[in-house]
């Protein structure tokens, strides 16, 4: 008859009890602790997403073990100890350096600024029963070689500024 080793367990009372079991578990508790602790800081805070493309499922998995990895050997290496959150925080701001990377909103201007833009207070729309055509449009469809009737634009609204035809 084969024996089993006995463990040590901690009951919910608070007592502790021996007990038998496997040797594959006791294998398993002795030297699989670092891959379950591995498991355990990728699944914490992962990245992973749903892609049909395998490659980018691949890119992102070994972009979290190399972040996990190069926590563990900061965290050795290091007298400060940071959690795994606040070091993929210092991570990414190193990573960005202070620089910003946002689109500005809205189209981007096509060259500079007018007189008419820079004075607003001469500048206000009129109501208009004329409708001629919209300057804008007009400009535009001009210079792309658009013919009249695609470009042609008719509004009530009018500027009487200075400028401003």
């Amino acid at each position: 008859m084969q024996e089993y080793p006995t463990i040590d367990r901690v009951l919910k009372s608070g007592a502790t009890a021996r007990l038998t079991c496997p040797t594959t578990e006791v294998d398993y508790q002795q030297f699989m602790g670092a891959v379950d602790m591995a498991n355990r800081l990728l699944m914490l805070y992962s990245m992973m997403r749903k892609s049909y493309k395998w490659w980018k499922k691949l890119f992102w998995f070994y972009l979290e073990v190399c972040i996990v990895d190069s926590h563990v050997v900061y965290s050795m290496t290091q007298s400060d100890k940071l959690d795994l959150l606040a070091f993929r925080a210092k991570l990414a701001e190193e990573l960005i350096g202070g620089r910003i990377y946002r689109a500005r909103a809205g189209r981007p201007s096509s060259g500079p600024v007018s007189d008419r833009l820079l004075n607003p207070g001469e500048h206000y729309l009129e109501w208009s029963e004329s409708r001629p055509d919209c300057v804008v449009c007009s400009t535009v469809g001009k210079k792309n070689g658009l013919d009249y009737r695609d470009y042609r634009k008719k509004t009530h609204y009018v500027c009487n500024g200075p400028g401003c035809g």
